[in-house]
């Protein structure tokens, strides 16, 4: 829901690397791209994922619909995204010690999954604020078969609220405090905090 907010043609590329000097750490770049189409109502936005952890690597892209109409002082969108992520996992790469284990005979097993997420987001010049059910889909793997069962799963579905102010200090400093809330039935729940410091 969040495509085509900046009003113009957006683009952002994004690493990030945790765990350095370990080896099989992981590593997460992202490409995102978004804009307002001629009908200021329609926005599209793609997202390409790339994500490795050790043996295991995701690559996937989603694309992003969002429409929006005026409401108030301010602008409310509703965006779905609808792509594809490839899971694979190279068994090569793994140091083991016992070379007989039954599940190293498999040199790597590949997933193709598809992937949907819905939300909805409300701003002004000054305040923002989003809801939304990230990958909505849930992939679980039957350990015997190494096939992925694809479902919809309410109980372990991820909520996401989202909200911030900015607030002008003078004419070239302003601070933008916002917070992300995130939780998981099945899982944890998370709050991250933020502040922004615009010159």
């Amino acid at each position: 829901a969040y495509a085509g907010s900046q009003e113009a043609l957006s683009v952002g590329l994004y690493s990030r690397v945790q765990w350095v000097g370990f080896e099989g750490a992981p590593k997460t770049f992202t490409f995102t791209m978004h804009s307002p189409m001629r009908n200021k109502k329609v926005n599209l936005g793609l997202i390409v994922l790339a994500d490795r952890l050790g043996s295991r690597q995701e690559t996937g892209f989603m694309f992003n619909y969002a429409y929006r109409i005026e409401m108030g002082r301010g602008k409310l969108s509703f965006g779905l995204a609808g792509g594809l992520t490839n899971i694979s996992h190279n068994l090569n790469s793994l140091r083991y010690t016992d070379a007989g284990d039954i599940l190293l005979q498999d040199p790597g097993r590949r997933a193709l999954l598809p992937a949907f997420s819905i939300g909805s987001y409300y701003y002004t010049d000054q305040f923002f604020a989003g809801v939304s059910l990230p990958l909505l889909t849930s992939h679980k793997m039957n350990q015997e078969t190494g096939m992925y069962r694809i479902g919809f799963d309410p109980a372990n579905t991820n909520y996401s609220l989202s909200t911030g102010y900015l607030f002008t200090l003078t004419h070239k400093l302003e601070i933008l405090p916002s917070l992300i809330f995130r939780t998981n039935h099945a899982t944890a729940t998370l709050l991250d905090i933020h502040c922004s410091v615009i010159y």
